[in-house]
């Protein structure tokens, strides 16, 4: 992955959150897979209004753009309990016959894409470092559809940050993080990563 060592320089300059330094180490160093057996995926409670809500709701409203959904794609082992933590995918599909997946934000007031674009990146590498274990990994609901994980290795893939509305309220100012999501995007581009950022209808640059 020719991108990084650019990316990681350009985070090296940002004050970083704890979560920043998480994904920061795991685009260094992906987190492995071990097991799972995923069966039906449930739908959204009721009451949920928010990022659950509204990720299976584009999940069955774009059934021609998304093959499945909230699949887990690294884990890691706490040493002094052996219990697993498991990171998973909002949604992966295919857009003009290219894998796709998709980070999912919904918040009542400004996000921030610098973070959001750190983990998509370290969810990126953790499918490419995992390809061969995720290969039977996929929910068994009729509306799921296949793919072969092993697409992302070098397929041209597109990875993209969708939020709503509010989430985007600070995008267009100049800050540090800001500057520096743009110069990530850049960065990915040149070597061939493609990341878009979408809101509610898609892309919005």
């Amino acid at each position: 992955m020719k991108w990084k060592e650019e990316v990681l320089q350009i985070v090296e300059g940002i004050r970083k959150n704890a979560n920043n330094k998480k994904f920061k180490a795991i685009i260094e160093s992906p987190w492995e897979f071990y097991h799972s057996k995923p069966g039906k995926y449930g739908k959204a409670d009721d009451k949920n209004k928010g990022e659950t809500s509204w990720q299976r709701k584009y999940f069955v409203k774009e059934k021609h753009l998304w093959c499945d959904l909230e699949l887990p794609i690294g884990q890691q082992i706490n040493e002094e309990t052996g219990r697993l933590s498991t990171l998973r995918v909002d949604l992966i599909g295919k857009m003009d016959s290219r894998p796709v997946i998709c980070e999912m934000k919904h918040t009542p007031k400004a996000g921030q894409p610098f973070d959001a674009l750190l983990q998509l990146l370290a969810y990126y590498c953790m499918i490419v470092n995992n390809a061969e274990k995720l290969g039977d990994i996929h929910h068994t609901n009729e509306d799921v559809k296949g793919f072969n994980w092993g697409d992302f290795i070098d397929n041209n893939p597109i990875l993209i940050l969708r939020a709503n509305e509010p989430y985007w309220s600070n995008w267009s100012k100049t800050t540090n993080k800001n500057e520096a999501a743009k110069e990530i995007i850049k960065v990915c581009k040149k070597y061939g990563l493609e990341i878009q950022l979408w809101n509610e209808e898609g892309p919005i640059e």
